[in-house]
């Protein structure tokens, strides 16, 4: 199985979409919180985004789509289905504020 990484993005292609997924109205996976660029999927062919409750998943459909963003090499995806993380940063001090709340 092979896996994307494409900055704070990984990608892993899955056999199947859950059920009861919620369809995104774009494809932009993710945004930069500072410099405001944004991870997203290009392509001339049909792609859909879909949420499952914290998870991301992707299908790409007819031809190959592609990921994209201004700090990072693109990456080609074949059609297919994709789960898709994104990395977050631990804050220890952030956590333990949380708790004490």
């Amino acid at each position: 199985m092979k896996i994307y990484r494409h900055g704070d993005i990984l990608l892993s292609p899955v056999d199947s979409i859950p059920n009861d997924v919620i369809p995104r109205n774009d494809l932009i996976i993710a945004r930069g919180e500072l410099t405001g660029h944004a991870h997203r999927i290009v392509t001339d062919d049909r792609a859909e985004l879909f949420d499952h409750g914290s998870e991301l998943f992707l299908l790409i459909s007819g031809g190959p789509a592609s990921l994209v963003h201004e700090e990072h090499a693109t990456i080609n995806l074949q059609p297919g289905v994709y789960r898709i993380w994104r990395q977050r940063e631990y804050n220890p001090s952030s956590y333990a504020e949380s708790i004490e709340d």
